[in-house]
């Protein structure tokens, strides 16, 4: 480093130890530490101004005994050497069992007249209290203590516990004496120098020890009035004496001044307010205007405001009327109501109720009668049936509509005068925009439906009486399809209610909660009543039969040229015999009518008859006979008419149905068909004419008989109908809802059983044919060329076809709870499902349907 360099840093340096000198900045010299006082903690001997340090649960600064000791302390010795002055505890002379029992270290367990009692240690200067020497002595662990305090007597009968000395007392009937305890060293103990109490008796002693001689022996008096004297009767353990006073001129004063017996005698003192029993003595009573009878003052009239209740007259008219409580605007009107602070202002009872009770009948004879904390002023109907807001109920008042069984819906809704319906309930709870429906025990016509409304509380179990809630004051809403119906609301409670649906037709609910949010549920038990049996499907009526063919009129003699009209006067004279006509049907396929005869002889075998029209309808119908040929085989028959087909039978339901935003909805039966018309029957044939030859020029023509009608088909059987599902049942159901539930219970009840399905209809039969007479009135009798024949029979009616049978429908199904998929379902607590039985499928000649369904929960 250069010289130029180092000069500024040397420079630097010196400039630093001439400051530093001058500030006096070198090492500080360390603080001299205050010695402690006596009791304060230390940590050595050296540490206290009293020169010693101990302790035994923590180091304090002590006095040597050197010092002197107080009068409440011992002097002992710490460690070998080392003696301080310590509380003396009074263990000196008390029962040990080792060394530990006693205070101090050097206070050993010693043995005195055979009893192990603690020493004291007087190493110091050999002090030990009165009564105590400083001796050696035998340890209770039998080995030698030095220098221990030890009764003089060797016992520490008269020492321990301080007792000699002390006061005591000699206690009985007649009093209390007191003394001190002295030692009987003779008997080793402890006796009481106070003499026995004896009644007083006039003998100048405090025989009973009160500190007074000769009391109550009594007094003795003389004189009257102002000269009456008393004196005692025991002065000094002798007789007293008693002189009277001196009699003076007698004053208006209320003294007997002159000693004759009389008080104030020559002065008017009988009736005089201003001396009334006495000169001087006003009549001046408190708030009355007063009068003097019989030298005492009594109240005359009391002043306003003011009554003289205790009928006492020396106080005056005591009462102020206009404020107190106890005789508010008039004696004896108390003001006073259970549990409640009364008043009296301006001659009017106040009361101010008690803290958690409330006047809520307003009935003063039992003033505030309702012990309630008051917790808030929004008070909901709650499963704790707590008054929230002290007004009496579980609920408001003023925001309820009340309903009883044995209301009338006439009434305006209030505590006492409830509504008796629950349609008439819920009208009023919208018309009146109030909140809660309150229902007392009974049994109520459901169902309880709440369309549309929102912000509303239903709650039940109020008594129908003090409206307080129980569990005991049962609701029940028995009836309806839907027993407990909510649909289009928000913000609802239902509570404490028991809920019995009527019969379903098609599906019973115990409750159903649709497009509703916010919807709480509790306490309540939804019981759904049966589905209803299932509809039967109609039967199918039967077929009404064809009309039978009506018949062919005999063949007859008809000529009238023979000579002399022989023939007409052997045979007589007849028309054309008619053809029977074709039967009716009611359907449209009549029969055939029968073919016509013909009349006289022609070329053989003989003259024929017309051919018979076939019967009506469009194929199947019977074909008409031909023309006649004479009797039996030669005469043609109409056919019979094609039948009718019977109808098929309907299917039966083969689901037990399902469930959409309208509830269940079971499945039905599917009808039969109805059976197809028979057609009608052919007409007969025709019969042929024919000619008898009575003589060469004379002859008989004769018609032959017309033929018979053909039956008229007969009509089919009429379908028999489907029948209906049977009921379901369903505990609860939800669409679009949300839901909580608390201690809900909901009872599904029995399927319906399905609708049996209809019986077809019977076939109509089809008519029979018509006959064609022979014989009667014909001429001729025999077979042959030349003789009329018959014509032929009608052909009967086909028959209509049967129906066809209806199917059956399901049974009803159970469902604890049903609800869709977008429905919230909240359970909180103590919720269950029950469900009844299935109902059977529905039976059918033809096709039976299936049955119900159940389950507990269910989501579509």
């Amino acid at each position: 480093m250069t010289t130029s360099m180092r000069s500024p840093l040397l420079l630097l340096w010196l400039s630093l130890t001439v400051l530093g000198a001058a500030c006096g900045c070198g090492p500080k010299k360390p603080a001299v530490e205050t010695l402690k006082k006596e009791g304060e903690p230390c940590s050595a001997d050296d540490r206290c101004e009293t020169g010693l340090c101990d302790g035994v649960t923590q180091a304090v600064c002590v006095r040597k005994c050197a010092v002197g000791c107080n009068a409440e302390e011992v002097c002992t010795q710490l460690t070998p050497g080392r003696f301080s002055c310590q509380p003396d505890q009074r263990r000196l002379c008390q029962s040990c069992l080792l060394d530990s029992d006693c205070p101090y270290p050097a206070d050993k367990c010693i043995v005195v007249n055979s009893e192990k009692v603690c020493g004291r240690d007087c190493a110091f200067d050999q002090n030990c209290p009165s009564g105590y020497v400083c001796v050696n002595a035998r340890g209770s662990d039998g080995n030698a203590k030095v220098q221990q305090c030890s009764p003089m007597v060797a016992s520490c009968a008269c020492l321990a516990r301080g007792d000699l000395m002390q006061p005591c007392v000699n206690v009985n009937d007649a009093g209390t004496c007191f003394g001190v305890k002295t030692c009987d060293l003779v008997n080793n103990g402890v006796s009481c120098n106070a003499r026995t109490p004896e009644l007083e008796t006039c003998n100048g002693l405090d025989d009973d020890c009160d500190g007074e001689t000769d009391e109550g022996a009594g007094t003795i008096s003389c004189g009257v009035g102002a000269c009456l004297r008393s004196a005692n009767s025991c002065v000094d353990g002798g007789t007293g004496t008693c002189t009277p006073g001196m009699p003076i001129t007698e004053l208006c004063n209320n003294v007997d001044d002159d000693c004759d017996g009389t008080v104030d005698n020559g002065f008017p003192i009988d009736n005089d307010v201003n001396n009334c029993g006495g000169c001087g003595v006003r009549c001046n009573l408190p708030h009355a205007t007063s009068t003097c009878s019989m030298r005492t003052c009594h109240v005359d009239t009391c002043d306003l405001g003011w009554a003289n209740c205790d009928r006492m007259d020396p106080n005056g008219c005591e009462v102020e009327t206009a404020s107190n409580a106890m005789h508010c605007g008039g004696c004896n009107r108390p003001c006073a109501r259970p549990n409640s602070t009364a008043t009296c202002v301006n001659s009017s009872c106040q009361y101010q109720c008690a803290p958690n009770f409330w006047d809520l009948d307003g009935d003063p004879s039992n003033g505030c009668e309702y012990a309630c904390t008051f917790m808030s002023s929004t008070d909901l109907p709650d499963l704790g049936f707590v008054d929230a807001n002290c007004d009496g109920i579980d609920g408001e008042v003023m925001r309820g509509i009340f309903v009883s069984t044995t209301g009338a819906d006439s009434n305006p809704g209030t505590k006492a005068m409830p509504k008796q319906t629950l349609a008439a309930a819920v009208t009023a709870l919208v018309t009146s925009g109030k909140r809660d429906l309150y229902l007392s025990a009974g049994t109520y016509t459901g169902p309880l439906a709440l369309l549309g409304v929102s912000g509303v509380n239903v709650a039940g179990a109020y008594h129908p009486m003090t409206w307080q809630r129980a569990l005991t004051n049962q609701v029940n809403v028995n009836g309806g399809a839907k027993a407990l119906e909510i649909e289009g609301a928000s913000n609802v409670l239902v509570q404490a209610l028991r809920f019995q649906g009527g019969l379903g037709a098609p599906t019973a609910y115990g409750g159903w909660v649709k497009e509703s949010q916010n919807v709480r549920l509790e306490s309540l038990e939804l019981r759904a009543g049966n589905g209803a049996n299932g509809q039967d499907g109609a039967d199918g009526s039967p077929g009404t039969p064809g009309d039978p063919g009506g018949p062919g009129r005999q063949g007859c003699s008809r000529d009238i040229t023979g000579i002399g009209g022989a023939c007409l006067l052997a045979f007589g004279f007849c028309s054309n015999p008619s053809a029977g006509t074709g039967g009716a049907s009611g359907c449209g396929f009549p029969g055939g009518n029968g073919g016509s005869p013909t009349f006289g002889p022609s070329a053989p075998p003989g003259t024929v008859g017309s051919n018979a029209p076939m019967g009506t309808g469009t194929g199947g119908q019977g074909v008409g006979g031909q023309i006649g040929r004479g009797p039996g085989p030669n005469t043609s028959n109409g056919t019979v008419g094609a039948p009718g087909t019977s109808g098929t039978n309907g299917a039966g339901a083969t689901t037990a149905g399902g469930f959409s935003m309208n509830g269940f909805a079971g499945s039905s039966g599917s009808p039969g068909t109805a059976g197809t018309p028979g057609k009608g029957g052919g007409g007969g044939g025709g019969g042929c004419g024919g000619q008898m030859v009575l003589d060469a020029s004379n002859t008989c023509n004769a018609y032959g008989s017309g033929g018979g009608g053909g039956g008229g088909g007969g009509c089919g059987g009429a379908r028999g109908e489907g029948g209906l599902p049977g009921g379901a049942s369903i505990g609860l159901f939800l669409f679009n809802a949300n839901v909580s539930a608390q201690g809900v219970v909901a009872v599904a009840g029995n399927g319906g059983a399905g609708g049996r399905g209809g019986q077809g209809g019977a076939l109509g039969m089809g008519g029979g044919g018509g006959a064609s007479p022979y014989g009667g009135n014909t001429p001729f009798s025999g077979t042959g060329q030349g003789n009329a024949c018959v014509g032929g029979v009608g052909g009967a009616g086909g028959s209509g076809g049967a129906g066809g049978h209806g199917g059956g429908g399901s049974g009803g199904s159970v469902y604890g709870l049903v609800k869709n998929a977008t429905s919230m379902w909240n359970p909180i607590s103590g919720t269950s499902f029950m469900v009844g039985s299935i109902g059977a499928a529905g039976t059918s000649p033809g096709n039976a349907g299936v049955p119900g369904v159940s389950g507990i929960q269910l989501t579509f």
